[in-house]
C-alpha cells in the first residue's frame, strides 16, 4: 500500500509538472514523508518547503489540525530529478570503459560490427540500456562467436566485457 501511494504521488507530480509549464527542462522534485504511529503520509512539491507543508497538511487530515505528530520540521525528505520531456530520455545505448557507468564512453544507436573501429578506447565494463531496448554483445567481429544479451537498465558487464568485439542493438 505504501509503494502504491508513493507511485501515485510521483505520477501526480509528473502530470502536474507537465501541465504547469515545467516541461522544457528537467525538474527537481522533493518528496517528504511523515509516519506517525502506523500511518504513512507522503507528498511531493517543487520545493522542499512546499513538500513539507503538503505532507504536514495530509498528516493533519487524519491526526487532527495542529497535531504534534504532523510537524513540517519532522518530515523526512528526499530529492529527485524528473525528466518531463520525452526528448530528454536517452535514445542510445551507452557503453563505458569502467564499472558503475564511469570513464570513457560512447553512445550507440545502431549496430557496431567491429567495436575496435570506433572512438571507444577501453574495455567494455558497464552499460546503460534505454527502457524497452535489448543489446546483444558478441565476442567476435561481425556478430559472431558467443553472445551475451542484456535488457534495459544499468549493468556492469565485467564478466565478459573484455571479450566483446561487436554490438547489436535490438529495439
Amino acid at each position: 500500500m505504501k509503494k502504491l501511494t508513493l507511485l501515485l504521488i510521483l505520477f501526480s507530480a509528473v502530470v502536474s509538472a507537465r501541465g504547469g509549464g515545467y516541461r522544457h527542462q528537467p525538474d527537481t522534485i522533493y518528496i517528504c514523508r511523515l509516519t506517525p504511529f502506523t500511518d504513512f503520509h507522503i507528498e511531493a512539491g517543487s520545493t522542499e518547503d512546499l513538500a513539507r507543508k503538503n505532507t504536514a497538511r495530509r498528516c493533519q487530515m487524519t491526526q487532527g489540525d495542529g497535531s504534534i505528530f504532523c510537524r513540517e520540521a519532522d518530515a523526512k525528505c528526499s530529492v529527485s530529478k524528473l525528466i518531463t520531456r520525452e526528448s530528454d530520455l536517452r535514445k542510445a545505448v551507452v557503453i563505458y570503459a569502467e564499472s558503475w557507468q564511469k570513464g570513457n564512453y560512447i553512445e550507440i544507436s545502431e549496430d557496431i560490427p567491429d567495436l575496435s573501429r570506433t572512438d571507444f578506447s577501453g574495455t567494455l565494463s558497464s552499460v546503460v540500456i534505454p527502457p524497452g531496448w535489448k543489446v546483444r554483445f558478441y565476442e567476435g567481429e561481425n556478430f559472431t562467436g558467443e553472445s551475451h544479451t542484456e535488457v534495459s537498465g544499468k549493468k556492469n558487464v565485467t564478466g565478459y566485457g573484455k571479450k566483446i568485439r561487436s554490438v547489436q542493438v535490438i529495439r
